[in-house]
């Protein structure tokens, strides 16, 4: 008979923060996996804990999961923070020699000044970018997207719009951008 775990509805709490884990791992050997994590809220004071620089008053929310097996697990994550919206997706093969993976991160309404300890800098940040990889090897990332800084502003200066779009692998990277805005029009190429 193989080992299992189940959570029904386990939940950590702290004065400000709650998160539910619920959710089977059967068969420990193929990972056999249906998790869910709900974070209701997961409070700025908490965060501080385990990162130091978080900004006070950001709290999150959202939730994640993890479904498959082992050799195909496929896990979702979907985070609200600062008016931003963060998700993501990750399908990998963790009981491979290779542990090869795939995924996406989707970033929308990002507001800059709130969470980067930087002065006199803002604007809204959003990005798609899909990567692929294998185990812990840096060397094995690729990958391409876009980004974007929407309403720009640089030391009380109005930029504008900033976009970037790309593609990156080991040694390798490629890119184009372009600015728009009241400081004039500009676009670029570079190659890494």
């Amino acid at each position: 008979d193989s080992e299992s775990l189940a959570l029904e509805k386990f939940w950590l709490q702290t004065k400000q923060s709650r998160i539910m884990l619920a959710g089977t791992m059967k068969d420990f050997n193929n990972l056999n996996t249906d998790l869910q994590v709900t974070i209701n809220q997961l409070a700025a004071a908490d965060l501080v804990r385990f990162a130091p620089n978080w900004p006070a008053g950001i709290d999150v929310r959202g939730a994640a999961s993890a479904r498959g097996t082992g050799n195909a697990l496929d896990t979702k994550f979907r985070l609200a923070l600062a008016g931003a919206d963060i998700s993501g997706t990750l399908r990998a093969d963790v009981l491979s020699v290779a542990k090869p993976y795939d995924g996406e991160l989707v970033i929308r309404g990002l507001e800059v000044a709130k969470l980067l300890p930087v002065k006199n800098f803002s604007g809204v940040a959003g990005a798609d970018i899909k990567f692929s990889g294998a185990g812990t090897n840096l060397d094995s990332i690729k990958g391409a997207g876009t980004a974007s800084l929407r309403s720009a502003v640089a030391n009380g200066i109005n930029v504008g719009d900033v976009t970037l779009q790309g593609t990156f692998s080991p040694k390798v990277a490629d890119f184009t951008g372009a600015l728009q805005g009241p400081v004039g029009e500009a676009s670029w190429r570079s190659h890494l």
